[in-house]
């Protein structure tokens, strides 16, 4: 496999002889694009060159245009991908072209995730004899900077090229979804870590019903790829019991998600065929918020964003909370930093609307018949604590035999 198959074709603006490459791959967003150069312009060190790995459905003739007017004090290579293969699939590619082109040091970061800090790139690359530098980064919710975490891997983090070398590239098959985390999860290396930062999009609670289906397809993919046993078990346990409350309190999209997903499990799918497979259907139950909000009607609007950096307990006590909140009421969730809790609320609500964009809502609960209700009230644990359990010792055993090998992928 070399870089060449994978793109269409290869523009250079400005290009610089320098050892350090920013791979970026860009997917829809030309303002994400937009702003990152802004912000790369404003960095104190810009001895690099920036590859733009732009997906089939990016805006690629609009960026040339505004490349051939603007005037970076860096190099710009935008490379077209000649087929979909999403974010793992781009610093896939971009990895390649490093290792073909003799690169040194490369930094991975993801197109939402901006450089705000104007040392940031100037300290990853001073300290780039270490091999693995790590930065910080702090998300972003609703103008809440989320305690810093350490940098994931794409993340404004740099490497030698000769960690791609002892450990391989981003696991292709994979195409969207838990490719930071395998990749981090492989490199054994200790990182070097700086205080420098950037800032990344949070994304929990109604970003995560505005794409819902895509949803799941990451908590599969986490699944499948990662190795860590405690990982699997919490992972299995959270996805277990969201797909009984599916199952059991959500319109016919919960029940048709059940099923798919099961099958996507119990038959180890996952990458670009899992991202085509799990089509819900929930788009049925999608309605006009003026026609939800009719009658009586209780609203939630969450405005603290700091509930994203509270406890275990604090947040499980919140969805217990507001499942007792809800009973028997019509609730319309206008905003909350928290996926769970609503499903939570599904359990008790008399019918449950979620905001998924402006003007749109998603049906999430409607409890037509209270005797229906209270039969699914009393079989949903029962089914609950024979169903998980058994899926995690069938799902635990099926990866112990199909869990992909990745260690020195795409070096052949």
């Amino acid at each position: 496999m070399e870089f060449s198959d994978f793109v269409s074709y290869v523009k250079e603006y400005g290009k610089r002889e320098t050892d350090l490459l920013i791979v970026m791959p860009a997917f829809a967003s030309y303002e994400n694009v937009q702003r990152h150069l802004e912000l790369l312009e404003k960095q104190t060190y810009r001895e690099f060159n920036v590859l733009l790995v732009l997906g089939v459905p990016f805006e690629d003739e609009r960026l040339q245009k505004e490349l051939e007017k603007k005037k970076f004090h860096f190099g710009v290579i935008i490379a077209k991908e000649n087929e979909r293969r999403g974010c793992s699939g781009g610093f896939f590619t971009g990895q390649k072209y490093a290792l073909e082109k003799g690169y040194g040091y490369v930094i991975m970061a993801d197109d939402d995730c901006m450089p705000v800090d104007a040392e940031l790139v100037e300290n990853l690359y001073k300290n780039r004899e270490k091999g693995y530098v790590t930065s910080r980064t702090k998300f972003v919710a609703d103008g809440y900077r989320k305690t810093a975490h350490v940098s994931g891997a794409s993340q404004y983090t740099l490497y030698s090229v000769g960690i791609f070398k002892k450990y391989g590239l981003y696991y292709l098959p994979l195409f969207h979804g838990a490719d930071d985390g395998e990749y981090m999860e492989r490199i054994k290396d200790a990182s070097f870590q700086i205080e420098n930062y950037s800032e990344h999009p949070y994304i929990a609670g109604m970003r995560l019903f505005s794409l819902f289906d895509r949803s799941w397809l990451f908590m599969l993919q986490s699944l499948v790829i990662m190795k860590s046993v405690k990982t699997t078990v919490y992972n299995i346990v959270q996805l277990g019991l969201l797909l009984t409350i599916a199952l059991f309190f959500l319109p016919k999209y919960g029940q048709r998600l059940f099923f798919v997903m099961n099958r996507m499990l119990l038959t180890y799918t996952y990458g670009k065929k899992a991202y085509e497979g799990i089509k819900s259907g929930y788009a049925e139950s999608l309605a006009d918020e003026k026609n939800v909000l009719e009658g009586e009607t209780r609203i939630i609007d969450e405005a603290d964003p700091k509930y994203v950096d509270s406890g275990g307990a604090q947040k499980a006590g919140g969805l217990f909370g507001a499942a007792i909140w809800a009973v028997g009421k019509k609730v319309f969730v206008r905003n909350s930093y928290s996926f769970i809790k609503v499903f939570f609320m599904a359990i008790t609500a008399s019918r449950l609307h979620v905001k998924v964009s402006e003007g749109r809502c998603l049906l999430v609960a409607d409890r037509k018949n209270p005797l229906s209700h209270a039969a699914r009230l009393v079989a949903f644990p029962f089914f609950l604590v024979v169903y998980v359990p058994l899926l995690a010792v069938f799902f635990i055993v099926l990866k112990a035999f199909k869990q992909p090998k990745t260690l020195g992928y795409g070096l052949d």
